[in-house]
């Protein structure tokens, strides 16, 4: 009847100093429950009264911000082809140049990781498509450093997607 331990679900539970009871409280409500204060007010009594505020704040669990928040939302909802977009637009001058930046721009990832780059006019279309489109495509890769984008589409600024 005894099962191995690591068969066993673990006890899952909160920070041991959080304030993790009252989490569908919020604002002013959202204090200690007398069990957390309980255990505040030992730890205090151990390290002294003038250090528990340090040491307290010390041993809570940090809050993550509101970036990292944003982040994890992100590639929850789009998984990676937001981020890569945006890693891309930040940094299109550094991947392709300085003219090719001014006349192009990383519209959007389609399913399969083809890149779509706009362009400002037909004849970018075809200096980019002819002659730089490979070379585009390896400093991609290499900024992105995986898999993720795999082509190139070249269209025309404002034009509808296929």
């Amino acid at each position: 009847m005894s099962e191995d331990k690591s068969k066993q679900r673990p006890f899952q539970q909160g920070h041991w100093l959080g304030h993790d009871a009252n989490h569908r409280k919020i604002g002013p409500q959202r204090g200690a429950t007398p069990r957390e204060r309980s255990r505040e007010e030992t730890l205090a009594a151990w390290v002294g009264e003038e250090r528990a505020t340090e040491v307290i704040a010390d041993l809570r669990p940090t809050t993550p911000s509101i970036a990292e928040l944003v982040d994890e939302q992100l590639l929850a909802y789009r998984g990676q082809a937001i981020t890569t977009l945006d890693k891309l637009r930040q940094n299109w001058e550094a991947i392709v140049g300085h003219d090719c930046a001014q006349q192009s721009y990383p519209s959007h990832l389609e399913e399969h990781g083809t890149l779509v780059i706009e362009v400002n006019n037909s004849s970018w279309i075809y200096v980019i498509g002819r002659e730089k489109k490979d070379e585009i495509l390896a400093s991609v890769k290499q900024f992105l450093a995986n898999d993720t984008v795999s082509a190139l589409r070249i269209v025309q600024r404002g034009r509808f997607r296929r």
